[in-house]
């Protein structure tokens, strides 16, 4: 899932990006948030430079506080340091391994089959032609987004204004991390991300949660899916 003030989330299929819509959040779900938060490893205005001091950080806290053991420490740094792999990546290997024209899934969203019989004939035949062009995108994220369980990437983010970021902080990227141009255009000038890491590993058997929040925003390498400070 992504978000810039709506949320939008991979369809069944995981061929593209459904419509924005306002998110939703379960009593249960904020209980669960708060739980983690008071018994998790929760570090605000971490000084680091990179991707690799915020793992090592979070994880001698998470060892120091008997959260995470430490024979597991190293397999749970490998996991948050693999690469990550965003949505419109796979759709980008998807054009060149199998030819230029992608299929959209078959199945649709209740609220896109309500829109289309609630609306006026023209305007439905216009959401139509408009709606089915998506803007392709974690973790501990799956190395994709219907991932597996022994890797993790990036499946959630959102944006909000900042005044430190620039254009030049574009050529922080790595050259081997495709942006999503078509994306990038919809975000604000000066915006910052923040990220949802979220997976599962056959190596652990309990949860292990973490808040982290940076001292100065950075561009976390492929961590998010466009070029902005996290």
């Amino acid at each position: 899932a992504r978000w810039i003030k709506f949320e939008e989330d991979v369809e069944e299929g995981g061929d593209r990006w459904s419509k924005p819509h306002v998110a939703t959040l379960s009593l249960h779900s904020i209980f669960e948030l708060r739980c983690a938060i008071m018994n998790g490893t929760c570090m605000l205005d971490m000084d680091t430079t990179n991707m690799q001091q915020v793992a090592d950080l979070a994880l001698d806290n998470m060892v120091a506080n008997k959260q995470l053991a430490e024979e597991n420490r190293d397999k749970v740094r490998e996991t948050l340091l693999s690469r990550h792999r965003h949505q419109h990546e796979k759709r980008h290997r998807k054009t060149e391994e199998g030819g230029s024209k992608l299929h959209l899934p078959i199945i649709r969203s209740l609220a896109d089959i309500g829109k289309k019989y609630s609306e006026p004939k023209n305007l439905s035949q216009n959401d139509d032609k408009t709606g089915t062009k998506s803007t392709p995108n974690l973790g501990l994220s799956r190395n994709n987004t219907s991932g597996g369980m022994s890797s993790i990437s990036p499946t959630c983010s959102s944006l909000q204004p900042s005044p430190s970021f620039t254009n030049a902080d574009l050529t922080e990227v790595p050259s081997s991390h495709k942006i999503n141009i078509h994306f990038m255009k919809k975000i604000p000038q000066g915006a910052e991300s923040a990220n949802i890491l979220v997976g599962e590993v056959d190596y652990l058997n309990h949860q292990a949660t973490g808040f982290i929040r940076l001292n100065k925003a950075l561009i976390l390498g492929d961590l998010t899916e466009v070029p902005v400070p996290t």
